[in-house]
Protein backbone atom coordinates (compact mmCIF):
# COMPACT_ATOMS: atom_id res chain seq x y z
CA UNK A 1 0.00 0.00 0.00
CA UNK A 2 1.05 3.77 -0.98
CA UNK A 3 1.58 5.80 1.63
CA UNK A 4 1.69 9.66 2.83
CA UNK A 5 2.45 10.91 6.26
CA UNK A 6 1.36 14.42 6.63
CA UNK A 7 3.49 15.51 9.88
CA UNK A 8 6.16 12.88 9.42
CA UNK A 9 8.63 14.38 12.62
CA UNK A 10 5.77 14.61 15.00
CA UNK A 11 4.56 12.54 17.53
CA UNK A 12 1.78 10.56 15.51
CA UNK A 13 4.18 10.31 12.11
CA UNK A 14 7.10 8.92 13.92
CA UNK A 15 4.88 6.46 15.41
CA UNK A 16 3.34 5.81 12.47
CA UNK A 17 6.84 4.78 10.67
CA UNK A 18 7.18 2.92 13.31
CA UNK A 19 4.44 0.36 12.99
CA UNK A 20 5.38 0.80 8.91
CA UNK A 21 8.83 -0.70 9.75
CA UNK A 22 7.50 -3.39 11.40
CA UNK A 23 5.35 -4.12 9.17
CA UNK A 24 7.62 -3.07 6.30
CA UNK A 25 6.75 -5.82 3.85
CA UNK A 26 2.67 -3.99 3.40
CA UNK A 27 3.81 -0.34 3.22
CA UNK A 28 5.59 1.74 0.44
CA UNK A 29 6.25 5.06 1.90
CA UNK A 30 5.80 7.33 -0.89
CA UNK A 31 5.13 11.26 0.64
CA UNK A 32 6.80 12.97 3.98
CA UNK A 33 5.61 15.81 5.07
CA UNK A 34 7.13 18.46 8.01
CA UNK A 35 6.82 21.82 9.34
CA UNK A 36 10.79 22.57 9.92
CA UNK A 37 12.61 19.22 11.26
CA UNK A 38 14.68 18.63 8.23
CA UNK A 39 17.31 16.65 9.71
CA UNK A 40 14.50 14.18 10.71
CA UNK A 41 12.42 14.13 7.81
CA UNK A 42 16.06 13.63 5.72
CA UNK A 43 16.70 10.73 7.66
CA UNK A 44 12.62 8.94 7.28
CA UNK A 45 13.23 9.67 3.58
CA UNK A 46 16.43 7.96 3.50
CA UNK A 47 15.40 4.91 5.68
CA UNK A 48 12.20 4.43 3.31
CA UNK A 49 12.86 5.81 0.03
CA UNK A 50 10.29 8.15 0.02
CA UNK A 51 9.93 9.74 -3.40
CA UNK A 52 8.73 12.95 -2.07
CA UNK A 53 9.01 15.03 0.93
CA UNK A 54 7.72 18.83 1.73
CA UNK A 55 8.96 21.28 4.12
CA UNK A 56 6.55 24.09 5.01
CA UNK A 57 9.77 26.43 6.09
CA UNK A 58 11.76 27.63 2.50
CA UNK A 59 15.05 26.78 4.29
CA UNK A 60 14.33 23.88 6.13
CA UNK A 61 13.24 22.62 2.54
CA UNK A 62 16.19 24.03 1.17
CA UNK A 63 19.04 22.13 3.46
CA UNK A 64 16.92 19.10 2.67
CA UNK A 65 16.46 19.47 -0.62
CA UNK A 66 21.03 19.58 -0.34
CA UNK A 67 20.49 16.13 1.82
CA UNK A 68 18.30 14.31 -0.49
CA UNK A 69 19.74 15.07 -4.19
CA UNK A 70 19.26 11.92 -5.89
CA UNK A 71 17.08 10.50 -3.37
CA UNK A 72 14.32 12.31 -3.14
CA UNK A 73 12.49 15.14 -4.82
CA UNK A 74 11.99 18.17 -2.36
CA UNK A 75 9.45 20.64 -2.23
CA UNK A 76 7.99 23.62 -0.31
CA UNK A 77 4.71 25.04 1.16
CA UNK A 78 1.32 24.16 1.50
CA UNK A 79 0.53 23.70 -2.05
CA UNK A 80 2.76 21.56 -3.36
CA UNK A 81 1.33 18.93 -0.28
CA UNK A 82 -2.04 19.06 -1.87
CA UNK A 83 -0.91 18.28 -5.34
CA UNK A 84 1.39 15.86 -3.41
CA UNK A 85 -1.45 13.51 -2.07
CA UNK A 86 -2.69 11.81 -4.88
CA UNK A 87 0.66 10.21 -5.11
CA UNK A 88 -0.64 7.55 -2.45
CA UNK A 89 -3.69 5.14 -1.44
CA UNK A 90 -3.51 6.52 2.25
CA UNK A 91 -2.88 9.28 3.56
CA UNK A 92 -1.86 9.96 7.03
CA UNK A 93 -3.11 13.20 8.20
CA UNK A 94 -1.05 14.19 11.53
CA UNK A 95 -0.06 18.15 10.70
CA UNK A 96 -0.93 19.98 13.89
CA UNK A 97 -3.64 22.55 13.43
CA UNK A 98 -5.94 24.81 11.14
CA UNK A 99 -3.12 23.42 8.52
CA UNK A 100 -4.15 20.37 8.29
CA UNK A 101 -7.23 21.16 6.69
CA UNK A 102 -6.63 21.71 3.35
CA UNK A 103 -4.68 18.79 2.78
CA UNK A 104 -7.17 16.68 4.07
CA UNK A 105 -9.79 18.30 1.69
CA UNK A 106 -7.01 17.52 -1.12
CA UNK A 107 -7.09 13.94 -0.04
CA UNK A 108 -11.16 13.73 0.04
CA UNK A 109 -11.11 15.26 -3.49
CA UNK A 110 -8.69 12.80 -4.46
CA UNK A 111 -10.42 9.73 -3.07
CA UNK A 112 -8.22 8.79 -0.77
CA UNK A 113 -8.57 6.78 2.46
CA UNK A 114 -7.67 9.14 5.07
CA UNK A 115 -6.19 8.16 8.74
CA UNK A 116 -7.11 11.53 10.87
CA UNK A 117 -5.12 12.52 13.51
CA UNK A 118 -5.34 16.01 13.10
CA UNK A 119 -8.82 16.93 15.09
CA UNK A 120 -8.84 20.60 14.19
CA UNK A 121 -9.79 19.70 10.42
CA UNK A 122 -12.86 18.34 11.83
CA UNK A 123 -13.76 20.94 14.71
CA UNK A 124 -12.85 23.95 12.21
CA UNK A 125 -14.69 22.55 9.13
CA UNK A 126 -16.72 19.27 10.24
CA UNK A 127 -19.51 20.89 7.66
CA UNK A 128 -17.20 21.31 4.91
CA UNK A 129 -15.63 18.10 5.23
CA UNK A 130 -18.71 16.14 5.47
CA UNK A 131 -20.05 18.03 2.04
CA UNK A 132 -16.59 17.18 0.47
CA UNK A 133 -17.26 13.94 1.52
CA UNK A 134 -20.46 13.48 0.26
CA UNK A 135 -19.06 14.38 -3.67
CA UNK A 136 -16.65 11.38 -2.68
CA UNK A 137 -15.67 7.96 -2.20
CA UNK A 138 -12.81 9.13 -0.03
CA UNK A 139 -13.09 7.24 3.67
CA UNK A 140 -11.81 8.83 7.05
CA UNK A 141 -10.68 6.47 9.64
CA UNK A 142 -9.76 7.79 12.92
CA UNK A 143 -5.90 7.42 14.52
CA UNK A 144 -7.07 9.02 17.81
CA UNK A 145 -7.12 6.54 20.16
CA UNK A 146 -10.68 7.07 21.61
CA UNK A 147 -11.89 7.84 18.23
CA UNK A 148 -10.37 4.64 17.01
CA UNK A 149 -11.45 2.89 20.25
CA UNK A 150 -15.26 4.24 19.13
CA UNK A 151 -14.86 3.32 15.54
CA UNK A 152 -13.93 -0.34 16.61
CA UNK A 153 -17.12 -0.51 18.97
CA UNK A 154 -19.21 0.99 16.51
CA UNK A 155 -17.72 -1.77 14.19
CA UNK A 156 -18.46 -4.54 16.17
CA UNK A 157 -22.09 -3.30 17.11
CA UNK A 158 -23.87 -0.80 14.87
CA UNK A 159 -27.36 -0.80 16.51
CA UNK A 160 -28.82 1.76 18.79
CA UNK A 161 -26.19 4.16 20.57
CA UNK A 162 -27.24 4.94 24.10
CA UNK A 163 -24.12 7.31 25.15
CA UNK A 164 -20.36 7.26 24.20
CA UNK A 165 -17.71 7.68 26.86
CA UNK A 166 -14.12 9.21 25.94
CA UNK A 167 -11.61 8.68 28.28
CA UNK A 168 -9.64 11.64 30.08
CA UNK A 169 -6.32 11.20 31.51
CA UNK A 170 -6.93 14.13 33.42
CA UNK A 171 -3.47 15.78 32.50
CA UNK A 172 -0.83 16.78 34.83
CA UNK A 173 -2.67 18.73 37.38
CA UNK A 174 -5.35 16.12 37.99
CA UNK A 175 -6.06 15.58 41.62
CA UNK A 176 -3.38 17.99 42.62
CA UNK A 177 -3.61 21.15 44.96
CA UNK A 178 -2.00 23.63 42.93
CA UNK A 179 -2.50 26.97 42.16
CA UNK A 180 -3.65 27.17 38.60
CA UNK A 181 -2.83 30.75 38.16
CA UNK A 182 1.13 29.77 38.99
CA UNK A 183 1.63 27.10 36.74
CA UNK A 184 4.33 27.75 33.90
CA UNK A 185 4.35 25.90 30.57
CA UNK A 186 6.84 23.76 31.67
CA UNK A 187 4.64 22.39 34.20
CA UNK A 188 1.54 21.92 31.63
CA UNK A 189 3.76 19.86 29.02
CA UNK A 190 4.45 17.13 31.17
CA UNK A 191 1.91 14.58 30.35
CA UNK A 192 1.74 11.69 32.72
CA UNK A 193 0.96 9.34 30.32
CA UNK A 194 1.25 10.31 26.45
CA UNK A 195 4.60 12.13 25.11
CA UNK A 196 2.77 13.99 22.72
CA UNK A 197 3.86 17.61 20.94
CA UNK A 198 3.39 20.72 22.81
CA UNK A 199 0.20 22.14 21.61
CA UNK A 200 -1.36 18.84 22.03
CA UNK A 201 0.02 18.65 25.51
CA UNK A 202 -1.28 21.88 26.83
CA UNK A 203 -4.36 21.13 25.21
CA UNK A 204 -4.48 18.44 27.79
CA UNK A 205 -3.36 20.17 30.71
CA UNK A 206 -6.36 22.17 30.43
CA UNK A 207 -8.87 19.50 29.05
CA UNK A 208 -9.28 21.50 25.81
CA UNK A 209 -8.36 18.72 23.98
CA UNK A 210 -10.77 16.15 25.38
CA UNK A 211 -13.31 19.63 24.29
CA UNK A 212 -11.92 18.99 21.07
CA UNK A 213 -12.21 15.28 20.66
CA UNK A 214 -16.17 15.82 21.58
CA UNK A 215 -16.49 17.73 18.73
CA UNK A 216 -14.92 15.82 16.58
CA UNK A 217 -16.64 12.70 17.51
CA UNK A 218 -19.80 14.29 17.03
CA UNK A 219 -18.72 15.29 13.56
CA UNK A 220 -17.27 11.86 12.71
CA UNK A 221 -20.02 9.60 14.19
CA UNK A 222 -22.67 11.69 13.57
CA UNK A 223 -24.19 11.62 17.01
CA UNK A 224 -25.56 14.48 19.33
CA UNK A 225 -23.54 15.85 21.25
CA UNK A 226 -25.73 15.48 24.84
CA UNK A 227 -24.86 11.81 23.95
CA UNK A 228 -21.02 11.93 23.62
CA UNK A 229 -19.68 11.86 27.09
CA UNK A 230 -16.22 12.98 29.17
CA UNK A 231 -15.25 10.46 32.07
CA UNK A 232 -11.91 10.94 33.58
CA UNK A 233 -9.98 7.58 33.96
CA UNK A 234 -6.28 8.38 35.39
CA UNK A 235 -5.10 5.02 34.34
CA UNK A 236 -5.72 5.69 31.15
CA UNK A 237 -6.26 1.81 30.01
CA UNK A 238 -9.91 1.80 28.48
CA UNK A 239 -9.81 4.56 25.85
CA UNK A 240 -13.30 4.82 25.46
CA UNK A 241 -16.32 3.42 26.12
CA UNK A 242 -19.63 2.59 23.85
CA UNK A 243 -23.16 2.11 25.76
CA UNK A 244 -26.23 0.32 24.07
CA UNK A 245 -29.50 1.03 24.37
CA UNK A 246 -30.16 -2.56 26.29
CA UNK A 247 -27.90 -1.12 28.83
CA UNK A 248 -24.73 -3.25 27.40
CA UNK A 249 -21.54 -1.45 26.69
CA UNK A 250 -18.15 -2.15 25.17
CA UNK A 251 -14.61 -0.44 25.25
CA UNK A 252 -11.52 -0.76 24.09
CA UNK A 253 -8.53 -1.32 25.95
CA UNK A 254 -4.47 -1.01 25.85
CA UNK A 255 -1.33 0.13 27.04
CA UNK A 256 -1.37 3.94 26.71
CA UNK A 257 0.83 3.46 23.27
CA UNK A 258 -0.84 5.31 20.26
CA UNK A 259 1.09 2.33 17.98
CA UNK A 260 -1.51 0.24 18.70
CA UNK A 261 -4.48 2.30 17.52
CA UNK A 262 -2.02 3.57 14.74
CA UNK A 263 -1.26 -0.07 13.84
CA UNK A 264 -5.20 -0.68 14.04
CA UNK A 265 -6.34 2.07 12.03
CA UNK A 266 -3.77 0.38 9.26
CA UNK A 267 -4.58 -3.00 9.51
CA UNK A 268 -8.15 -1.95 8.62
CA UNK A 269 -7.38 0.40 5.55
CA UNK A 270 -5.20 -2.39 4.21
CA UNK A 271 -7.20 -5.72 5.06
CA UNK A 272 -4.65 -7.85 6.88
CA UNK A 273 -5.76 -10.20 10.00
CA UNK A 274 -3.00 -8.09 12.19
CA UNK A 275 -0.46 -5.62 12.11
CA UNK A 276 2.90 -5.88 14.76
CA UNK A 277 2.87 -2.75 16.87
CA UNK A 278 5.70 -3.41 19.29
CA UNK A 279 3.64 -2.20 22.19
CA UNK A 280 3.57 -3.82 25.59
CA UNK A 281 0.47 -5.78 26.17
CA UNK A 282 -1.38 -5.82 29.32
CA UNK A 283 -1.06 -8.48 32.25
CA UNK A 284 -4.43 -9.00 33.29
CA UNK A 285 -2.53 -11.73 35.74
CA UNK A 286 -1.37 -8.66 38.39
CA UNK A 287 -3.94 -7.06 40.44
CA UNK A 288 -5.09 -3.58 39.40
CA UNK A 289 -7.82 -1.12 39.44
CA UNK A 290 -9.61 1.05 36.47
CA UNK A 291 -10.54 4.34 38.16
CA UNK A 292 -13.58 6.78 36.80
CA UNK A 293 -14.37 10.41 37.82
CA UNK A 294 -16.63 13.33 36.14
CA UNK A 295 -15.14 15.87 34.33
CA UNK A 296 -14.93 19.09 36.68
CA UNK A 297 -16.10 21.78 34.64
CA UNK A 298 -15.37 24.08 37.30
CA UNK A 299 -11.45 23.52 37.33
CA UNK A 300 -11.33 22.77 33.68
CA UNK A 301 -13.53 25.55 32.22
CA UNK A 302 -12.67 24.68 28.25
CA UNK A 303 -14.56 21.69 27.99
CA UNK A 304 -17.61 23.61 28.61
CA UNK A 305 -16.63 26.02 25.96
CA UNK A 306 -16.43 23.22 23.98
CA UNK A 307 -19.94 22.04 24.40
CA UNK A 308 -21.07 25.52 24.55
CA UNK A 309 -19.24 26.05 20.79
CA UNK A 310 -21.26 23.04 19.46
CA UNK A 311 -24.76 24.45 20.24
CA UNK A 312 -23.69 27.48 18.87
CA UNK A 313 -21.83 26.27 15.58
CA UNK A 314 -18.81 28.67 16.51
CA UNK A 315 -16.45 25.47 16.81
CA UNK A 316 -14.07 27.41 14.04
CA UNK A 317 -13.60 30.26 15.84
CA UNK A 318 -12.80 28.53 19.41
CA UNK A 319 -10.34 26.23 17.39
CA UNK A 320 -8.70 29.04 15.61
CA UNK A 321 -8.93 31.43 19.43
CA UNK A 322 -7.29 28.15 21.17
CA UNK A 323 -4.22 28.18 19.03
CA UNK A 324 -3.43 30.94 20.05
CA UNK A 325 -3.90 31.38 23.58
CA UNK A 326 -1.82 27.92 23.98
CA UNK A 327 0.87 30.03 21.69
CA UNK A 328 0.54 33.07 24.24
CA UNK A 329 0.73 30.64 26.76
CA UNK A 330 3.98 28.65 25.92
CA UNK A 331 5.37 32.23 25.19
CA UNK A 332 4.47 33.36 29.12
CA UNK A 333 2.50 35.83 27.25
CA UNK A 334 -0.91 35.05 29.23
CA UNK A 335 -1.26 32.57 32.12
CA UNK A 336 -2.77 29.30 31.83
CA UNK A 337 -6.16 30.40 33.40
CA UNK A 338 -6.16 32.97 30.62
CA UNK A 339 -5.62 30.10 27.85
CA UNK A 340 -10.07 29.36 28.46
CA UNK A 341 -10.60 33.20 29.36
CA UNK A 342 -8.95 34.20 26.13
CA UNK A 343 -10.87 31.65 23.88
CA UNK A 344 -14.20 32.36 25.89
CA UNK A 345 -13.76 36.34 24.90
CA UNK A 346 -12.95 35.64 21.03
CA UNK A 347 -16.31 33.53 20.97
CA UNK A 348 -18.34 36.25 22.50
CA UNK A 349 -17.30 38.83 20.35
CA UNK A 350 -18.09 36.73 16.90
CA UNK A 351 -21.91 36.71 15.05
CA UNK A 352 -20.99 35.45 11.88
CA UNK A 353 -22.63 31.99 10.45
CA UNK A 354 -20.76 28.93 10.53
CA UNK A 355 -19.08 28.54 7.45
CA UNK A 356 -20.12 26.41 4.71
CA UNK A 357 -17.53 26.88 2.12
CA UNK A 358 -13.63 26.63 2.68
CA UNK A 359 -12.75 30.76 1.47
CA UNK A 360 -15.66 31.37 4.57
CA UNK A 361 -13.95 29.36 7.07
CA UNK A 362 -10.32 30.75 6.38
CA UNK A 363 -11.71 34.49 6.67
CA UNK A 364 -13.62 33.35 10.02
CA UNK A 365 -10.23 31.97 11.32
CA UNK A 366 -8.37 34.43 10.25
CA UNK A 367 -10.25 37.33 12.18
CA UNK A 368 -10.19 35.06 15.32
CA UNK A 369 -6.58 34.98 15.34
CA UNK A 370 -6.20 38.24 14.97
CA UNK A 371 -8.69 38.85 17.77
CA UNK A 372 -6.81 36.43 20.13
CA UNK A 373 -3.84 38.01 19.11
CA UNK A 374 -4.70 41.89 20.16
CA UNK A 375 -6.62 40.60 23.46
CA UNK A 376 -5.11 41.79 26.41
CA UNK A 377 -6.70 40.32 29.63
Amino acid sequence: MKIAILGSTGSIGTQTLDVVRENKEHFDVKLLVANKSWELIVSQAKEFSAEIVILSDEQAAKKAESALRGISKVYCGKDAIIESVEIADLVVASMVGFEGLEPVLAAIKANKIIALANKETLVAGGAIVKKALSNSSAKIIPLDSEHAAVYNCLQARQDSVSSIYLTASGGPFFNKEIDFNTITPEQALKHPKWNMGAKISIDSATMMNKGLEVIEAAVLFDVEPEKIKVVVHPEHIIHAIVEYGDANSLAVMYEPDMRVAIANALMGVSEQDCFKSSASFLDFSKPSTLNFYPPNFERYPALGLCYEAIKTSQTAVLNAANEIAVSRFISCDITFMQIPLLVEKVLSMNNAKEPQEINELIQLDSWAREQALGLEL
